[in-house]
């Protein structure tokens, strides 16, 4: 591609790009659109769960919009460089682009501002510092409320529902739902499912499973195509309600659709659900008084999920994995 510059009639510079006469004062306005749809592609690819792919585009978009001077989507790109990195529990690597996403992103830019809030309160919340990380989503909700933004509101409101305590979980969760009702309804299938594990924790089990139908019947109606993990839910808030049943039944519709899929894709993610399946197919047994074999399933479950990787995931499931261990501890004590 020939690129030169050139004067013309009225001695205004253009540039000649592949045959194409373009305004150089158009140039920054060119680099915004630029870096514009650099973020909004690595949204899409961070949606769909692929963080190193998410990365390059975020990469770019924060390259792209320094150059054109788009300090708000320079702002946004470089939280959500930090934020793949925390995905992949490189939370050191991940804390110097948040200091970079500090110090241009601006209150006077909400789109900038708003994600940079989000992302430092994850930050807080995996490194451990849940107050911190409640009151910076608490102060994400009211900027984006003030500011309209209703999305970022409701995503604040659903971090907060994460980090907080488990009755601020259930307030923040329903403040969530009462939010996302109002118009922005994809939300209602992560919020309903955030407040079944809720109630889990809480021991209302029954609140627990009308909160996971909602859930799944929320994802469903959206096309979510991984339908095993509504099943999934259902099939362990079945089993706390003791319908052993109707357990069993949806987690045979769950492990169903990840077969399949193993067949095609035997990766990481897709042998981590076998995992889950057999440790809820051990509390099953357990319950069906085969305790037994009840306990040996459990046990090759907790190990298929530890060589995934259930350890490294960050402090949730480190603290999972640790109650799992116990779960295994105590039922070998029985025998």
């Amino acid at each position: 591609m020939n690129t030169r510059l050139v004067g013309c009639a009225q001695c205004a510079l253009v540039i000649i790009v592949a045959g194409a006469c373009v305004p150089a004062g158009n140039a920054q306005e060119m680099g915004i659109m630029q870096s514009q749809q650099f973020l909004s592609d690595a949204d899409k690819l961070h949606r769909s769960q692929k963080p190193g792919e998410a990365l390059e585009l975020y990469l770019k978009a924060a390259e792209a919009a320094e150059k054109a001077g788009d300090v708000s989507v320079q702002a946004e790109a470089l939280a959500q460089i930090a934020r793949m990195y925390s995905l992949t529990s490189r939370l050191d690597e991940g804390r110097t682009w948040l200091e970079r996403a500090k110090q241009v992103a601006s209150p006077d830019h909400p789109l900038g501002w708003s994600r940079y809030l989000g992302v430092r309160g994850i930050f807080e919340r995996e490194s451990r510092q849940k107050e911190k990380a409640v009151a910076t989503f608490t102060e994400m909700y009211e900027y984006c409320s003030k500011h309209k933004l209703h999305s970022r509101a409701i995503d604040a409101a659903h971090h907060v529902a994460l980090a907080g305590t488990l009755e601020q979980q259930v307030e923040w969760g329903l403040k969530g739902v009462a939010e996302a009702e109002k118009g922005d309804k994809g939300w209602l299938g992560p919020l309903w499912n955030n407040l079944g594990n809720t109630y889990d924790e809480l021991g209302q089990f029954d609140k627990a499973l009308d909160a996971f139908l909602k859930a799944r019947d929320f994802h469903n109606a959206a096309g979510n195509p991984n339908t095993h993990i509504g099943d999934y839910a259902v099939a362990k808030a079945y089993r706390k309600t003791g319908n052993v049943k109707l357990a069993r039944e949806n987690l045979a519709l769950a492990k169903k659709v990840i077969d399949q899929r193993i067949k095609d894709d035997p990766s990481t993610e897709n042998r981590e659900w076998l995992g889950w399946f057999a440790w809820e197919d051990g509390e099953l047994l357990v319950l069906e008084d085969k305790r037994a074999e009840g306990l040996k399933t459990m046990k090759s479950a907790l190990d298929t999920l530890i060589a995934c990787g259930l350890k490294t995931w960050g402090p949730y499931f480190e603290d999972l994995a640790k109650k799992m261990e116990a779960r295994v501890k105590e039922l070998e004590a029985q025998n």
